[in-house]
């Protein structure tokens, strides 16, 4: 059940598969199936600042059988470009709603991606995994969000490129759509908000 545009206060965005692409999804998505589960895991291991980049890369390398430089430039030489339609699409939302942004990342790894100037200029809170111990689509992360921003779960809408991540979003109550890139998400995102 949609809640009313009226009692909508907030927009939360996932970073990466959103505002950037994620070269770990691509990377885990062309592995064998089998290793998978174990690739993910180690992903989000590293986003929760439990394991660093050079265990990353090797044990990715003994996961699939890669040399090691390999993993290493496609998980971090890779050049992640800015979605920088979204950014304006989402700045011109900013003056009715509050922002959010909510990702899985390990420690220190967002200022890559968005400066501190640029989190306070587009962003009303963030909130990185690795800062605070927690982990989408663990139910604490959304309402910790929902906290920064001073609005109730309910009034908030989450926009994630992994389902998993908005199913989470929906358990504490938010709306949710999965991302699949600005055609959709902007007509979808003004349904919602009508």
């Amino acid at each position: 059940m949609a809640v009313p545009a009226s009692s909508v206060k907030a927009i939360i965005f996932d970073c990466f598969g959103v505002f950037y692409v994620d070269p770990f999804a691509h990377f885990i998505a062309a592995a064998k199936p089998e290793v998978q589960r174990e690739l993910r895991d180690l992903m989000l291991a590293e986003d929760l600042g439990h394991v660093d980049a050079t265990e990353i890369v090797a044990r990715y390398s003994e996961l699939t059988g890669l040399p090691k430089s390999d993993v290493e430039q496609q998980l971090y030489g890779v050049r992640l470009v800015r979605n920088e339609a979204l950014l304006d699409y989402a700045e011109s939302l900013r003056t009715t709603y509050k922002l959010g942004l909510l990702s899985n990342v390990s420690p220190g790894a967002m200022d890559k991606y968005f400066t501190q100037a640029e989190r306070a200029k587009y962003f009303d809170a963030v909130v990185v995994s690795a800062e605070v111990g927690l982990i989408k689509p663990q139910p604490e992360i959304y309402k910790l969000m929902a906290e920064r921003l001073g609005v109730a779960p309910n009034e908030a809408i989450f926009i994630d490129d992994l389902p998993a991540n908005c199913e989470g979003a929906r358990a504490t109550g938010m709306q949710a759509l999965v991302y699949a890139g600005m055609r959709d998400l902007q007509p979808d995102l003004e349904t919602l908000l009508q």
